[in-house]
């Protein structure tokens, strides 16, 4: 049995309540805590929502990346914990290039990360690779974005009125698999 998730229409799973926390709230609160500069608490946030999410979705999921990458810049760039940090970041970059290649939009807030995390440490040997790591990212995706702009003009066949709603309509039967995470 499924139900719809009203703020995310993900099929919400059987177990989960509208009164349980999904563990993007964790997340969130996590950001909050950071932001009040209570990080003993955001630590145990970001830790809850990652291995719910783990869970939930598997170890590789593109969800689990971002709350790895949430936790490893609370370390960084709060905690003074550069070990786990770099680590986190790591981990949140091989699964970003793992799910969606080399140019994945949300590598570049992880090799951000890097780099300061890196310079902290007088690691400027590292601090000049990401920096390249970084270059050569934005040039990938500066060709992606030219490659798709190309594509949007050759595609400008109209269609009819009847042929967009059967795929939108098509879409909407197929619908998304995942768990509601709020």
């Amino acid at each position: 049995m499924t139900f719809i998730c009203p703020p995310c229409s993900w099929p919400r799973r059987p177990f989960e309540s509208s009164t349980s926390r999904p563990p993007k709230h964790y997340g969130n609160l996590g950001r909050l805590y950071q932001s009040m500069r209570k990080f003993k608490e955001a630590e145990e946030m970001h830790i809850k929502a990652i291995q719910i999410k783990e869970q939930l979705l598997g170890h590789e999921d593109y969800e689990v990346a971002l709350s790895v990458g949430h936790l490893a810049s609370l370390y960084n760039y709060d905690m003074n914990q550069y070990d786990d940090a770099e680590r986190l970041y790591l981990r949140s970059i091989a699964i970003g290039k793992k799910l969606f290649g080399e140019g994945y939009s949300g590598l570049e807030y992880d090799y951000r990360g890097l780099i300061k995390l890196y310079n902290s440490v007088g690691n400027y040997e590292k601090v000049f690779e990401y920096h390249n790591v970084l270059s050569n990212w934005n040039r990938l995706r500066d060709r992606q974005f030219a490659v798709a702009d190309a594509l949007e003009d050759v595609n400008t066949t109209p269609q009819q009125t009847q042929e967009v709603v059967q795929a939108f309509l098509l879409a909407q039967s197929m619908g998304p698999t995942r768990p509601c995470l709020g």
